[in-house]
């Protein structure tokens, strides 16, 4: 059963780094939603930039790393109405897209899924599993390996599995057995699941057989134990990259020869690396087959070392309807049978799981428990950000102002200390008070006071503002410029443009305009108003252009559906990109303001801009 009142709709939002400061945070929320899911289409993280996903509770998942970058996702489920991403952009790449949002109208907790597991299949009595998959209605099933007896072939699939497991295919997720490639290169699983002589499908790229999904809060891997699995193949490398991609808080990866077994078989050492991959990015839960009977063993390392904090729970489910093989005895377990057909049952929670052993008609055996996940508990922490983002001093002039906010996710309320690195030599920097302490789920702000001597240098520099708790440290960037007493850059020189130009829709080449500057000066601030009449700003990106090419993005397609643009872009009113890029150069020759629409549809006009 998937999950209940749960549905999808299409969502925009997008956002860029910025030279100077994080970028704008944005705010998605659905009236009525009891919990959301984001989709990103698109991300991209360069450097130390990360992105941070904050629930409307409080719960947060942090973005960073290039893992992610060129993948499309969905984050896992935060309780509320509303999702926050809070960009710490700092290089001009880094960028996300969202395209959907999953909502849920029922409480988080009551969001579950049902899971199907069960290997070794039609032998010669799958008649008896199939029944419980039917009577569960799973979300989906996962078929462990020797799904088809003897060899797997097309004739195998056809005339044993696919009269009894056939209803179940559109959501089956099934990983190879031994006795598929008994038939050369699995080709009868592949036609079977794929297609006749298709590449790739619900069984994964037929050269591999290995691939992953997501289901609910948790991630799902299924494996191939049949090809090579050294800690340098191409499986493993794969399943590390895929792992360190995933944002689920559960995890759980299936496939055919078991790591841990006492019965027909022994222990297989040669998927010790999936394990140990597994274990490294603290997965939950292992399903395998292959030994025809029933093992849950206690929570494991790959070597084989009971640990109850960083081990994996692991089953053997090899009950689908093979002749039985006898168990042997093994401390390693904490349930085993050998004589009665079944299915494995998982309640799957956005924190945990429950199992429970169905048996075949008549037959008595069953176990069941449950578990919590090791990644659905968060660790308290904190983001830091500053506003505004650039200052600007005068040398042997009153102090500028900046307020530093130190913001609480997961439950963080510890007493923070600020600091500030880069200063320029002669100015001094205050915070009141030179310590924070947000509330749990709140936020609390120190005032950050910059004041130059009259023999500060004079120029730009960049300022990193870093709060510190305990083992805790997080940084936030700050552009002050120092500009000289008396002249030095206090000429305002003024020029305008009204060229009434259309925008072309969803053209790259755009519309520009130009005002020739006569007056040779050197620049200590720039100010830039535009004033666009468009129907959504989320297509529009805005640059201007200076006599040497130097070129800094106003605004770069955020907005979203908000009509026209009518804004000064300044040293407090932040652009896109940092005005002070034109500090120090002169002001004569010919300024360019370029306006590009990179979206369909919404159309408009360049009114003015000075």
């Amino acid at each position: 059963m998937a999950e209940k009142s749960t549905y999808e709709i299409s969502y925009r939002a997008f956002e860029r780094g910025v030279a100077t400061g994080p970028a704008r945070a944005q705010r998605i929320c659905q009236p009525g939603a009891r919990w959301l899911r984001v989709h990103f289409d698109a991300l991209h993280l360069a450097g130390k930039d990360s992105l941070v996903v904050e629930g409307a509770a409080g719960d947060t998942f942090v973005l960073q790393g290039d893992a992610r970058n060129g993948r499309s996702f969905y984050t896992r489920g935060f309780a509320g109405a509303c999702v926050t991403l809070r960009p710490r952009f700092r290089e001009l790449s880094s960028r996300f897209e969202v395209d959907r949002i999953q909502v849920g109208t029922e409480a988080l907790t009551a969001a579950t899924s049902i899971v199907a597991a069960v290997g070794d299949i039609c032998g010669t009595d799958c008649n008896l599993t199939a029944p419980l998959i039917t009577s569960m209605s799973p979300a989906v099933l996962l078929a462990l390996g020797d799904l088809a007896y003897e060899n797997g072939s097309t004739t195998d699939f056809n005339t044993l599995y696919q009269p009894y497991y056939g209803p179940f295919k559109p959501y089956t997720k099934p990983s190879p057995g031994n006795h598929e490639y008994q038939t050369a290169n699995a080709s009868g699983y592949f036609d079977y699941f794929n297609g006749a002589g298709v590449f790739t499908g619900p069984a994964g790229d037929r050269d591999k057989g290995y691939y992953s999904f997501d289901q609910g809060d948790w991630h799902m891997v299924s494996l191939n134990s049949n090809i090579s699995m050294t800690a340098t193949s191409a499986q493993v490398t794969w399943l590390k990259a895929d792992l360190a991609a995933n944002t689920k808080p559960c995890t759980l990866a299936y496939w055919h020869h078991p790591r841990f077994t006492r019965a027909n078989y022994d222990d297989h050492a040669s998927v010790q690396e999936l394990y140990k991959a597994l274990q490294d990015a603290q997965a939950d839960v292992i399903l395998q087959g292959h030994d025809h009977n029933y093992q849950r063993y206690k929570k494991m390392t790959a070597s084989g070392t009971i640990d109850a904090v960083n081990g994996l729970r692991s089953w053997v489910v090899g009950t689908g309807g093979r002749g039985f093989y006898a168990t042997r005895s093994d401390t390693r377990r904490d349930a085993q049978q050998d004589n009665t057909y079944g299915v494995l049952k998982l309640t799957l929670t956005a924190t945990g799981y429950s199992w429970e052993f169905l048996s075949e008609s008549g037959g008595t055996y069953t176990d069941s428990g449950s578990d919590t996940c090791k990644k659905a508990v968060q660790t308290p922490d904190f983001g830091i950000s500053v506003a505004p983002a650039a200052l600007t001093v005068v040398q042997g002039g009153p102090g500028q102002t900046a307020t530093v906010t130190l913001s609480s996710l997961n439950g963080f309320s510890a007493s923070t200390g600020l600091s500030v690195t880069g200063l320029p030599a002669g100015v001094t920097a205050s915070f009141s008070p030179v310590s924070v302490t947000p509330a749990a789920g709140g936020s609390a702000t120190s005032t950050l006071t910059l004041t130059a001597s009259g023999t500060a240098t004079v120029g730009t520099a960049a300022l990193t503002v870093t709060g510190t708790s305990g083992a805790l440290s997080h940084s936030t960037p700050l552009s002050l410029t120092v500009n000289p007493a008396g002249g030095g850059g206090n000429q305002v020189l003024t020029s305008s443009a009204a060229p009434a130009a259309a925008i072309p829709d969803n053209n790259t080449t755009g519309v520009t305009s130009t005002i020739n500057v006569a007056a040779s000066q050197t620049i200590t601030s720039v100010s830039v108003t535009v004033g666009i009449t468009h129907t959504y700003q989320g297509d529009l990106e805005v640059a201007l252009i200076g006599p040497d090419n130097t070129t800094v993005l106003l605004h770069n397609k955020t907005g979203g559906t908000t009509d026209n643009i009518n804004t000064t872009y300044n040293i407090t009113t932040r652009s896109n990109q940092a005005l002070t890029a034109f500090n120090g150069k002169s002001t004569s020759g010919a300024w360019k303001l370029r306006v590009r629409d990179l979206g369909a549809k919404d159309t408009g006009t360049l009114n003015t801009w000075k």
